[in-house]
């Protein structure tokens, strides 16, 4: 519901969206300073097989990459499949690195994150 009562019931209460926004931001809290940097690249170094969107970014300070990565099934947790042009990746919510393997005829990695319904990641690469 994108209308007066996606976030907060009439009765006052936060709806379900509501606190997942909140969960949201507090896991991207702490990269604040990091994302306001980011620019937006064309190149797509992370695809996802299904289920997901990605989206990439630099960081220009650095030259780092970074990808968004959100499961696009609202009702249910997904194993998201991605081709990773990388030789490392980290989730950098979770902070754990991502178990790359070579993919079968193609320059690229593959890794795969779970994602729980309509939730999302960023994924830090080392080239």
């Amino acid at each position: 519901n994108a209308g007066p009562g996606g976030l907060a019931t009439l009765a006052g209460l936060s709806t379900p969206q509501f606190d997942s926004l909140g969960k949201a931001y507090k896991a991207i809290g702490p990269h604040r300073p990091l994302i306001r940097r980011w620019k937006a690249i064309e190149q797509s170094l992370v695809t996802a097989r299904k289920f997901a969107s990605t989206q990439c970014f630099v960081d220009p300070t650095t030259g780092r990459h970074y990808c968004i990565v959100v499961n696009n099934d609202l009702r249910r947790s997904r194993d998201i499949v991605l081709d990773i042009q990388a030789s490392n990746a980290m989730d950098m919510i979770t902070g754990k690195p991502i178990e790359l393997k070579k993919s079968n005829g193609s320059q690229s990695m593959r890794g795969t994150i779970s994602l729980p319904a309509g939730g999302g990641t960023i994924v830090e690469l080392v080239k």
